[in-house]
């Protein structure tokens, strides 16, 4: 009898880890619905698609500013579990600032097809393919092009920046930044489920189900590696000292590995990614004196409209 009860506790937590991988590494065990386009009504918006190199349909918004005579652009990318809907706010900052912005869903979110979630280098290649894209439009200099990411997507930025071995920005900006994707499953499951339980339930789930998908290739993404590739160009971080995903001692460890130049603004009260909804005023001043800084200000930029070399 004690063999059919195990027997029958092997196969549940296999079946769970199953199910539990599944939506953690492809994000489409529930139906995903397109974003909407609340809140840009008054903005000039483009739907736009484009593939990633593994042949992935990635799916998003650019948006032109009519006060941007130098084509600057910004590339905003949302968080796990997210899509480009949840950037809104800072979208219509960046516009209504003289900033065009594509915002596009990442794989295995929103619109986009799904794809491999792997915490970093998938992430990656999706966003070297809307640099391409962008390449490609006469209203974008894509040497004024910046780039803003929220927890996964700011990982995305890492691994993008590694994988160019080039400048391809001029100004990044992390927001939730961690040292390895492992820190932030272990970090929430433990503060919710106590830390054996989190351990022995949580952290073994993520982990089986995601070797099973993966036929044991999975490895988490691992951000602090190639924090130190970032450099030379200017990096802005943003971290919320009640970041209730990442812990301090992950995001503390990326800090450390990031060489100048670099600016960490880490504020009290905010947590994981709300900095703007926290500080809204002091984030104005803080990322658009930034983002200004380092891809031209309007009023250096050329008035006749022509694209910027």
């Amino acid at each position: 009898m004690i063999w059919i009860v195990l027997s029958l506790i092997v196969i549940a937590y296999l079946a769970l880890a199953t199910v539990v991988g599944r939506h953690l590494l492809y994000n489409d065990v529930a139906k995903r619905t397109a974003p909407p386009r609340a809140g840009l009504a008054a903005f000039d918006v483009e739907d736009v698609e484009f593939r990633s190199s593994d042949d992935l349909t990635l799916r998003g918004w650019f948006l032109r500013s009519p006060g941007n005579p130098g084509n600057r652009t910004v590339i905003v990318i949302h968080g796990w579990q997210r899509d480009r809907s949840r950037v809104v706010e800072h979208i219509q900052l960046l516009v209504e600032n003289g900033f065009h912005v594509l915002a596009y869903d990442q794989r295995g979110h929103g619109a986009s097809d799904t794809g491999l979630i792997s915490y970093g280098e998938g992430e990656a290649h999706d966003l070297l393919a809307a640099i391409e894209y962008l390449s490609t439009r006469s209203d974008v200099s894509v040497n004024r092009l910046g780039a803003m990411g929220f927890s996964l997507g700011s990982g995305g930025i890492v691994y993008a920046i590694a994988l160019a071995e080039r400048p391809i920005f001029r100004a990044v900006i992390l927001e939730g930044i961690f040292s390895e994707s492992y820190d932030v499953g272990k970090y929430m499951l433990t503060r919710k489920l106590g830390s054996a339980l989190g351990y022995a339930v949580g952290i073994a789930l993520f982990t089986v189900g995601a070797k099973i998908w993966t036929f044991g290739r999975f490895q988490h993404g691992r951000p602090v590696d190639l924090a130190a590739k970032i450099a030379p160009t200017p990096l802005m971080i943003i971290r919320g000292k009640n970041d209730h995903m990442v812990p301090d001692k992950s995001a503390n460890q990326f800090i450390a590995n990031a060489k100048e130049p670099k600016i960490v603004w880490i504020h009290e009260k905010g947590r994981h990614s709300d900095a703007y909804m926290t500080y809204p005023d002091e984030y104005k001043q803080r990322v658009l004196s930034f983002l200004d800084e380092h891809l031209g200000a309007v009023d250096s930029q050329r008035i006749d409209g022509a694209k910027t070399t």
